[in-house]
């Protein structure tokens, strides 16, 4: 059964050991992180970014409420647009090979020119979803102190 503001308890102790300990993963690098990043962490992350969101909603300060909701809104307001015209071209690609052939001299074969342009549309499309992650992370947390979040943070799992 989920209840929705609860705490996961064995996450919850992760991080509040790290915190005793002075070993904690500062907020700053923790929503900088590339998924990539990200996923090396393994679950250790996972129990900072759920302990971080359940911060951000349950927090006294107002202030730290509004930072999901801006991210959110401005990655459904920018991303979603983009997916939408990632998706068209999908139905373009999909049944093709794995991106745009070049012959060995480097001029493109004849005939798959819509394809090609597919592909490299795509290109520029997930180039601009990594730019919207990263301005959104900055819209979220606008007007906020990181490193008082990071003791305010620190402070409510004490």
């Amino acid at each position: 059964k989920v209840a929705l503001g609860t705490t996961l308890k064995d996450g919850l102790q992760t991080v509040k050991a790290d915190i005793k300990n002075n070993g904690v993963i500062p907020i700053k690098n923790l929503i900088e992180m590339t998924q990539r990043e990200y996923y090396a962490e393994g679950r250790r992350a996972y129990d900072y970014g759920w302990s971080l969101v359940h911060f951000l909603q349950n927090s006294p300060n107002k202030q730290y409420n509004e930072v999901l909701p801006r991210y959110f809104y401005y990655v459904q307001s920018t991303a979603f647009p983009i997916l939408l015209e990632l998706e068209k071209l999908t139905d373009i690609t999909k049944n093709s090979r794995k991106g745009p052939k070049v012959t060995i001299d480097g001029a493109d074969d004849e005939g798959d020119d819509k394809e090609d342009e597919a592909w490299e549309k795509k290109r520029e499309l997930t180039k601009q979803l990594d730019e919207v992650q990263a301005k959104a992370q900055e819209t979220a947390f606008s007007g906020i102190n990181i490193d008082q979040l990071q003791k305010d943070w620190e402070a409510f799992y004490r």
